[in-house]
């Protein structure tokens, strides 16, 4: 039987959120995050979903690496979460399998609500 391929040490530097300078592509910050999934931007933050779950809220920022805030979906659908976080008049929808997820991030004093 043969031996499983060696992981390539540039693999898990793929999986991060990282800053490069535009003129020479040096690199500037990189953080875990979230882990490897999905992402949108609207009204410059970044809403980042997990593959396992996990929603996180990034501010860019040209000197660190900024998570606002973070949350596991609740468990329900089955497998990965794949699809993309959606945010419209103020709602993020997150769909995990058959699931839908709805949650107000409009500004509103309460802050993020299922």
């Amino acid at each position: 039987r043969e031996a499983p391929p060696k992981r390539r040490p540039e693999f898990t530097e793929r999986m991060v959120h990282s800053r490069l300078d535009w003129e020479t592509g040096a690199k500037k910050y990189a953080a875990r995050g979230v882990g490897k999934g999905s992402l949108t931007c609207v009204d410059g933050m970044l809403y980042t979903l997990s593959i396992d779950r996990l929603m996180g809220f990034v501010r860019p920022s040209s000197e660190k690496f900024d998570l606002i805030s973070s949350f596991k979906i609740p468990k329900g659908g089955k497998g990965k979460s794949w699809a993309h976080p959606v945010v419209c008049n103020g709602r993020l929808y997150l769909r995990h399998g058959e699931f839908l997820y709805v949650y107000d991030v409009g500004g509103g004093k309460e802050g993020l609500s299922p």
